[in-house]
């Protein structure tokens, strides 16, 4: 009896008892380095309840763009600062069946329309411009001036002038896309440099029916046109319409489409059978949406 319960013992036995409490007191320890899960009737519904759950802090992917800036349609424009719109029309032979080839729109009866009926739809809008170019051949001409020189106006009398010239130049010849992005440039960055202050919002909208006929290929296409782009990056869209009056060639729209692409603007295929609403397809940059 003395050995077991000698100093030795006592110290045993002490030990023994601290480990039966610890194992009372700590049934779900993990043992083996091995987690443990929840057996039956020890799910959430009955552990007690704990306070608010402190949220998972998100990554920083730097700053969040307010949700109503950004690329919006025509029609949701919500903006007091100046946007304006030019219109880079083609007047090449195709239109009316040059070679034999099925016109695409002989009295530019579709492109007139489609044109005019997205300025009457934005008429109330004072803040709204128009330019307008036609390209045919060799080279691009602007239709709307102001002062004698290529530009936007808001101007009733001035804009429906450039449109009657527009009516009264006979399509014809090849469709030069370089020299057309040539006067787009020029037209836009004369007026940046004389409104620099404006914050002014730009959407070109190139409308054609046919291959360029100064470019090899459609990659050719994007060094002319990023150098719009680039001349205002946030507030500079480019759209294109590709039309025609039969069935399309896969391969017909890719320059319009590569001009689109770059641009970060929209692009379209469309039929002269069937009406087209340019505001519900032009895409604005850095502006408000509604």
């Amino acid at each position: 009896m003395k050995t077991i319960f000698g100093p030795l013992g006592l110290i045993l036995a002490v030990t023994l008892l601290v480990n039966c409490n610890r194992a009372r007191l700590e049934p779900n320890n993990p043992s083996n380095g091995q987690a443990q899960t929840l057996g039956r009737g020890e799910g959430p519904e009955s552990l007690p309840p704990q306070g608010p759950k402190t949220p998972d802090i998100p990554r920083d992917r730097g700053p969040v763009p307010a949700p109503t800036d950004g690329v919006c349609k025509a029609a949701n424009v919500k903006t007091t600062n100046n946007v304006k719109v030019l219109f880079v029309v083609d007047g090449s032979g195709s239109n009316f069946g040059a070679n034999g080839s099925l016109p695409s729109d002989p009295a530019k009866e579709w492109r007139t329309s489609t044109l005019r009926q997205f300025i009457t739809e934005n008429v109330n809008k004072p803040n709204f411009f128009y330019g307008l170019t036609l390209f045919k051949g060799t080279t691009s001409v602007a239709k709307i001036k102001v002062n004698g020189e290529p530009g936007f106006s808001n101007d009733r009398a001035v804009v429906s002038e450039g449109f009657r010239s527009f009516l009264s130049t006979q399509d014809g010849g090849n469709t030069p896309y370089k020299a057309a992005l040539r006067m787009a440039k020029n037209i836009i960055a004369a007026d940046l440099e004389q409104h620099m202050n404006d914050n002014t919002t730009y959407a070109v909208v190139m409308v054609s029916d046919g291959h360029a006929t100064d470019y090899k290929n459609a990659h050719d296409v994007i060094p002319d046109a990023a150098s719009i782009k680039d001349l205002a990056p946030e507030r500079i869209t480019l759209n294109s319409v590709y039309y025609s009056a039969k069935k399309v060639d896969a391969s017909a729209p890719q320059y319009l489409k590569s001009i689109a692409n770059i641009g970060e603007g929209a692009f379209i295929v469309a039929s002269t059978k069937q009406s087209l609403k340019l505001a519900d397809v032009v895409r604005f940059s850095a502006v408000s949406c509604r």
